[in-house]
């Protein structure tokens, strides 16, 4: 069981969507593995980490020591992002599902939480704290965030509320101090999908070689089930 660090309160039994392309799902069956990115990785988000925003224009004094030092801690802290939502986003399809040409997983934020096998780096080494927790939105420009070094990685600017996002964090600073060498970027997290996926939705836009490629996979592990159809391929009604 994991070590947890919970960064705020939550609905464990919230539904969580995850917006897939075709191999990145494929490898959650097969190989049992999630992909948690290190922070650097977030390109999308330039104010990623930052604690306020100054207006464009605005002269800024760094401590360059401080500036390196917070790049370092950037790619020690491994993530995994979460959609939180009852229903299916459009745009989340078209943002990380391959223009819906993807997949998307459902699970809850218990069982996800459950599914995962505590991290360690080194087989001989402690298992790491899973930090979980929702995304605090402020407006940054108005607001200052005061809180530690990681957990300024759960707070993001309003601008980007329309994500809904959920995250689980590892840090591996420590694990460097003592000497481990620590991947560049991201790191991969045993799961056990059974646990993990609640339901698996086939993108609207999914090609016929992808589909029954997932549908394969499905079968040899039995859990055919659990596809499900997009509602955006329903038929409208107009009277």
């Amino acid at each position: 069981m994991n070590t947890l660090n919970k960064i705020n309160d939550f609905d464990t039994k919230q539904k969580l969507w995850r917006y897939l392309k075709p191999d990145r799902l494929i490898d959650i069956i097969n190989k049992k593995e999630i992909y948690f990115s290190s922070a650097t990785q977030f390109t999308d988000d330039p104010y990623e980490g930052a604690i306020a925003i100054k207006p464009q224009g605005t002269e800024i004094q760094q401590d360059n020591n401080f500036e390196h030092a917070f790049a370092e801690l950037r790619r020690l802290t491994k993530i995994t992002c979460w959609h939180m939502s009852d229903c299916e986003n459009d745009a989340m399809w078209k943002l990380y599902a391959d223009s819906k040409k993807g997949f998307a997983i459902t699970t809850t934020i218990e069982t996800l939480i459950e599914s995962l096998e505590p991290y360690k780096i080194e087989p001989s080494y402690e298992s790491e704290t899973l930090h979980v927790g929702k995304i605090q939105y402020i407006d940054l420009m108005k607001d200052k965030v005061s809180t530690n070094m990681l957990e300024r990685f759960f707070y993001k600017h309003n601008a980007f509320s329309w994500e809904n996002e959920f995250r689980l964090a590892i840090s591996l600073r420590m694990a460097e101090e003592f000497g481990i060498s620590v991947p560049e970027h991201g790191i991969l997290v045993k799961v056990n999908p059974t646990i993990l996926i609640n339901n698996i939705y086939l993108g609207p836009s999914i090609d016929e070689h992808d589909r029954k490629k997932i549908l394969n996979v499905c079968e040899e592990h039995g859990i055919t089930d659990k596809i499900k159809i997009s509602s955006l391929l329903g038929n409208p009604i107009y009277s």
